[in-house]
This record gives C-alpha cells, structure tokens and sequence, in this order.
C-alpha cells in the first residue's frame, strides 16, 4: 500500500514571534503549533521552530485551505498567542 502525504512548510514572518518562539522548548512549542491547526481546522501535524514551521498532510485529506493561507492562518494565530 503506498500512502501519498505532502510536506507544507511555512515562515515565521515576525522577528518578535520568532524570538517568543526561541524561549520555548520543542515540545512547547509543537504543543501551541497543535492548537494553532485545531482552531483552524487545518488537518494533519508537524513541528514548530523558531523560524519556520512544517506540516504533514495525507493526500487523501481534504482541507479547505491553500498553502499561502494556512501560513497566513498559523501566524496570525502565533501573533495572538499569548506567550
């Protein structure tokens, strides 16, 4: 069986968030990146660094989003967030 997925990877476009996201440890920081694809209801899951983030989606996965929107979507979000 030859299970199909794409790879989306995304910026941090601020320095501030950039630099919020470098006091927190990976696990922190997949765990806040978690929260940021369940409100969106963007499928699949990755990690969040510092300055860029990636994701992990099956093909057979519909979402409603295109690539440049779901960066859009995951840093407006990281922008709100409250460190």
């Amino acid at each position: 069986q030859v299970i199909r997925s794409r790879v989306i990877i995304g910026t941090i476009r601020t320095l501030t968030t950039q630099a919020e996201l470098n006091n927190k440890t990976q696990p922190v920081r997949d765990e806040i990146f978690r929260e940021a694809l369940n409100v969106h209801g963007i499928p699949g899951n990755g990690h969040l660094g510092t300055e860029r983030f990636t994701i992990v989606v099956d093909e057979s996965d519909d979402t409603k989003y295109k690539v440049d929107e779901i960066e859009e979507k995951v840093n407006d979000f990281l922008e709100s967030y409250k460190f």
